[in-house]
């Protein structure tokens, strides 16, 4: 999925490329290219980016109390902080849904602009529903006290991986 994002970010880069020389070569920039970078490259590189991140276990921890707490208070907090980010997620995923339905309904562009960006709207509560199941993935595993060795991330290296223990069940 990484991929993807880094495909995206350099397709994005020659598209702004491509208006700068048309801008400064022509005198006339590519037509729609700020609607198309802001409403549609970035969104899709952002959405995809949160997700890797999380898939990764590569997200910032201010952990220096947490580790402090003992290991039960710490399987608590990562239950609660992962339902709490579960259900936060799967109340954006609804919410965007419905946003992105009504979006495709009127065929919504850019404003100001013809750029058609509706089905872009579509990837916000795609990724928001990811979470909220990694999330879900991750408050199970605090429930089993099987947090603190692994890490979050389903690629993580430093221990076993999230399909090991699903089959050891």
């Amino acid at each position: 999925m990484e991929y993807v994002a880094a495909i995206g970010i350099i397709l994005m880069t020659i598209h702004v490329l491509a208006n700068v020389f048309t801008r400064t070569v022509f005198g006339q920039p590519m037509r729609g290219t700020n609607e198309i970078v802001g409403y549609l490259w970035l969104p899709a590189i952002v959405m995809i980016g949160i997700v890797v991140s999380v898939v990764r276990g590569q997200t910032i921890e201010a952990d220096i109390i947490y580790q402090k707490f003992p290991r039960q208070i710490r399987r608590e907090v990562r239950l609660f902080t992962s339902a709490l980010s579960a259900a936060v997620s799967l109340g954006f995923a609804w919410y965007g849904l419905q946003e992105s339905i009504h979006a495709l309904q009127i065929g919504e562009k850019a404003p100001a602009s013809d750029v058609y960006v509706a089905p872009i709207t579509l990837l916000p509560p795609l990724a928001f529903a990811t979470l909220a199941v990694l999330f879900t993935i991750d408050a199970l595993r605090a429930i089993r006290g099987r947090f603190d060795d692994e890490g979050f991330g389903l690629l993580d290296t430093s221990g076993p991986d999230l399909l090991k223990d699903a089959n050891r069940d």
